[in-house]
């Protein structure tokens, strides 16, 4: 069960970061484009999604403590715990990221400034929370964690299961014109891909533990289903069709990599440090 809830845990926030920096970077480049509302680029329901996945993961991350109501201690060694400064980094994300989505959804007249100004925050919150989680698994005991390929991965997460889905959601929207959203698909697909390679560059590099030695077929085929979207990344990047459907097949490929991934992560790790 721990090892579970330390997954869906890490791999629910990665994705919500991710996600809201994509959605966020699509915001700016909605604002550019004359007489498109920038709701028909960015729905408000993006941000609600984003929202909902982080709380998420906050009511999964209990699961993995010994007495959740004890659960607020954590932030109470800011100054040296990289936990501390996870739990403080996810609960200012979820709630930067829900006032966001809240004040997408009322659509407060004269409030650019303001919603401006949560994104900024919400995006900050959200990038060191993906940096503080890695410092959380950055441990001497484990060799396997303790490298920069963590940090790498983690980020990398974000990118593959965050940015993917938006750009597929993007691409596939029947009310934006497809030649408008090949642009940002580009970039999305560009950052996809760059999440692949760099995850098969630490599969084929990371340290290996005792318990991956008996496992040589799963690792092969994580290398295959990685290797799959990055291939399905390069007609999005080319501009070939169809993109989007292709994207969307990137996505899933990166799911089912990056669940098999991240559970070996934790196994291999929790068990030998018992």
């Amino acid at each position: 069960m721990r090892e579970r809830s330390l997954v869906a845990f890490t791999l629910l926030a990665q994705t919500a970061v991710g996600a809201f920096l994509t959605l966020c970077a699509l915001d700016l480049w909605a604002e550019q484009l004359p007489g498109v509302p920038a709701a028909l680029v960015v729905p408000d329901r993006g941000f609600l999604a984003v929202a909902g996945l982080m709380g998420a993961a906050l009511l999964v991350s209990l699961l993995h403590l010994g007495t959740p109501r004890s659960a607020w201690r954590a932030v109470a060694n800011l100054r040296a715990s990289w936990l501390s400064r996870e739990v403080l980094s996810a609960l200012l994300f979820a709630g930067c990221a829900a006032l966001v989505a809240a004040h997408r959804w009322t659509g407060a007249p004269g409030a650019a400034v303001l919603g401006a100004a949560l994104r900024i925050f919400a995006a900050a919150s959200g990038v060191g929370l993906l940096l503080a989680m890695a410092g959380v698994y950055r441990l001497r005991t484990v060799p396997a964690w303790d490298t920069p390929w963590t940090v790498v991965s983690f980020c990398a997460t974000a990118s593959l299961l965050g940015a993917l889905p938006v750009g597929a959601a993007l691409g596939l929207a029947p009310a934006l014109p497809a030649d408008l959203a090949a642009g940002p698909l580009k970039w999305i697909a560009a950052a996809g891909a760059a999440g692949f390679v760099a995850e098969i560059a630490g599969a084929l590099g990371a340290r290996r533990g005792p318990g991956a030695l008996s496992r040589p077929a799963a690792r092969t085929v994580r290398l295959v289903l990685l290797a799959a979207g990055l291939v399905l990344c390069l007609p999005a990047i080319l501009g070939l069709a169809p993109a989007a459907a292709c994207v969307a097949g990137a996505w899933c490929a990166a799911l089912a990599a990056q669940v098999q991934g991240r559970y070996t992560f934790y196994a291999e790790g929790l068990r030998r440090t018992l």
